[in-house]
Order: structure tokens, then C-alpha cells, then sequence
């Protein structure tokens, strides 16, 4: 028996779910604190299972990771959220996101943003050509977005004429090489095999 195992497999990504996690206990650690339910950032920590150093340095004003390097990025929190946004409504539409327009909206967004300030659009760093795979890493909920949207985009060019061709290939190919259905498997995008 042949068993197919796929050349390469996605690991979940995990940590945006972490972070997102991390950050709403720290907000409500700093909210307790200023309420009162917690006496201090170390019992507010220990209640909570968060560092104590994040919850004293967050209420006295240092910046989240994210905001803190929002100016090494080509684009502002506030960009991205608009570029997701964006992204989410061509799915919802059944259009896929191509990785080019997405890097086109984000020179936009940008070019917007740089043009109201003083800064010349010559001494911005371009997009690289890893920004948009680096983009989509960073927000995982958009894989399933953009594949949901190539489905829906599958979907809306089937006929009645394309399927009953498919088949009447599909079927002049099983009988030119002999085939039976209880030898016929269905791979699936995953790599997986499944019994038709």
C-alpha cells in the first residue's frame, strides 16, 4: 500500500492567539489596578498568571511590542487594520486577494499617509518581496479569509457545460486505462489522501 506524505507541513500558528491573549490580561490587570481589585501590579500578576515587570511598566505608559515598533514598519497599526479590513471585503465579495493587490493597497496606505507629512516619498524603503507573505504570517486569521474567498471565486465559474465535461473526460479516462471506482482517490489540498 502507497501512503503520500506532503513535501512540506504548515505548523500552526499559534502565537498571534498567545499575544492577543497576553495583552487582553494585561488590560484587565491595568484596569484593576485603577479600580482597585488589585492592590498592586504584583497581585494583580499573581491572580492573573502575567509578569509583574509588563503590568508596572504598561501603567506607567511604556508601549506595547507592536507599538513600539510600529516605526520600523512600512505601515502604521492603524494601515494594517484598514489593509485587513480591506482584505476581508474582497473575500466577502468572492474575489481573492491577490498577493500583489494586497502589496499595491499597502504602497496606497502609505503613499496616503507620507504625502499629508513633510517626509519625501523618495527616502521611503520599498516593499520587499517577502512583505506580503510576512503580512499574512503576522495575521493568520487572513489564510482562512483568502482561501475561503478562492472557493467562493471556484464556485461562481462552474457551469452545468464544465461539469459534465469534466466527467465525460473523467470517465473516458477510467475506461482507456482500465480503472474501477474502488481504485479511484480523491487527494485533497492538504496532501492527504481520501476514498472517493
Amino acid at each position: 500500500m502507497t501512503t503520500f506524505v506532503p513535501l512540506s507541513t504548515p505548523m500552526p500558528y499559534k502565537l498571534k492567539d498567545k499575544t492577543i491573549e497576553r495583552e487582553r490580561l494585561v488590560q484587565e490587570a491595568i484596569a484593576g489596578i485603577k479600580s482597585t481589585k488589585y492592590k498592586s501590579a504584583y497581585d494583580a500578576a499573581k491572580q492573573l498568571g502575567i509578569n509583574e515587570n509588563t503590568i508596572r511598566n504598561r501603567v506607567m505608559g511604556m508601549k506595547t511590542r507592536a507599538q513600539a515598533r510600529e516605526p520600523q514598519q512600512h505601515l502604521t497599526i492603524a494601515e494594517e487594520r484598514s489593509l485587513i479590513r480591506w482584505i476581508k471585503h474582497l473575500a466577502a465579495t468572492g474575489h481573492p486577494a491577490k498577493h500583489a493587490y494586497i502589496k499595491e493597497m499597502a504602497e496606497e496606505l502609505r503613499h496616503e499617509r507620507v504625502t499629508s507629512q513633510v517626509n519625501s516619498l523618495n527616502t521611503l524603503p520599498i516593499f520587499g518581496i517577502s512583505w506580503v507573505s510576512y503580512f499574512l504570517r503576522r495575521h493568520p486569521e487572513l489564510q482562512t479569509v483568502l482561501s475561503r474567498s478562492i472557493e467562493i471565486n471556484r464556485v461562481s465559474n462552474i457551469t452545468l457545460e464544465v461539469v459534465e465535461n469534466w466527467f465525460n473526460d473523467f470517465t473516458m479516462l477510467l475506461e482507456e486505462k482500465n480503472i474501477t471506482l474502488e481504485n479511484v482517490y480523491n487527494m485533497d489540498e492538504s496532501g492527504k489522501l481520501a476514498s472517493s
